[in-house]
């Protein structure tokens, strides 16, 4: 009704108003009759050459041409979000996922050019609580069994057995002794995950006695590594994207069940972001590109 009221405005003609609002010079009639009802007072004066504008109509046409405008930004936007070419994303992540976002992301924002992402480092812990919480629309972390999200696989990360060169032989569960080289862990507050991890594996190789030293950053444990200073045990997503010398370390499989898990990117099942839909799909459908 305000759309008709506007162009009635400007052309002052039932009938030409009609063709440029794409209906029926009753239809029309019956639209700007409905709008007088509802105000109370007539918009506009009926002459031989076709309307004008009431006193009314004046002074309310600059209120409803903002209003329009603004619908009609409204509009916009809203089809924007729904069809992904606007928005913004709130991403959780934990170093396992970096990689694979590394490696889809450069994409999916050629696709998105009008989606802004902010990235959290978080805990899986975390993440889940702030998924429940609409805090985060995505979040790349382990799986739970919380009804309240929904969760795709994405890939794996593992720990491995990272030795100096110069050990030229790997016998699990007895290197680290024989080498007398200290083993570095990482702290709890680092990954409560790798942390209990390494403790089953350790456990399960009779080395819960080793020498340890603890460190809470994955670059200084791999400069103490390629130095000849220690062995450590590491996930392997930190060692992507590394130009390792070949002379330097050696990397070793570790052959335990809690040595191996599975990243997957997880949503609430009532998802509140139009973007998060579009996100999702997308790394479901090229995540075989990632793997492959």
């Amino acid at each position: 009704m305000l759309r008709a009221f506007l162009d009635l405005a400007k052309s002052q003609n039932f009938s030409l108003s009609a063709r440029n609002l794409g209906a029926s010079q009753s239809s029309l009639s019956k639209k700007i009759r409905r709008l007088e009802d509802l105000i109370g007072a007539p918009l506009f004066v009926r002459n031989t050459h076709g309307v004008m504008l009431s006193s009314l109509g004046h002074c309310i046409l600059e209120d409803v041409q903002k209003l329009v405008h603004e619908q009609s930004r409204i509009l916009d936007y809203s089809r924007r979000l729904a069809s992904g070419k606007k928005g913004h994303l709130r991403i959780g992540l934990t170093f396992s996922a970096i990689p694979l976002i590394s490696a889809l992301l450069p994409t999916f924002q050629q696709k998105y050019e009008g989606c802004s992402i902010t990235f959290e480092d978080m805990s899986s812990s975390d993440q889940e609580k702030a998924l429940l919480s609409h805090n985060l629309d995505i979040g790349f972390m382990r799986t739970s069994s919380h009804p309240a999200l929904a969760f795709t696989h994405m890939t794996y990360d593992e720990l491995v057995f990272l030795t100096p060169k110069a050990i030229k032989t790997y016998h699990q569960g007895s290197i680290l002794q024989t080498q007398g080289l200290p083993l570095i862990r990482f702290k709890r507050n680092f990954s409560a995950n790798i942390y209990d991890r390494t403790d089953s594996i350790l456990s399960a190789f009779d080395l819960k006695d080793i020498e340890t030293q603890w460190f809470n950053e994955a670059i200084s444990a791999l400069q103490m590594v390629m130095g000849g200073l220690a062995c450590a045990i590491i996930h392997r997503s930190c060692l992507n994207g590394l130009s390792l010398p070949a002379d330097t370390v050696t990397l070793h499989p570790i052959h335990h069940p809690a040595s191996r898990w599975s990243v997957a990117m997880a949503t609430a099942t009532t998802m509140q972001n139009p973007m998060t839909a579009h996100f999702v799909k997308f790394f479901q459908d090229h995540n075989d590109l990632y793997k492959a």
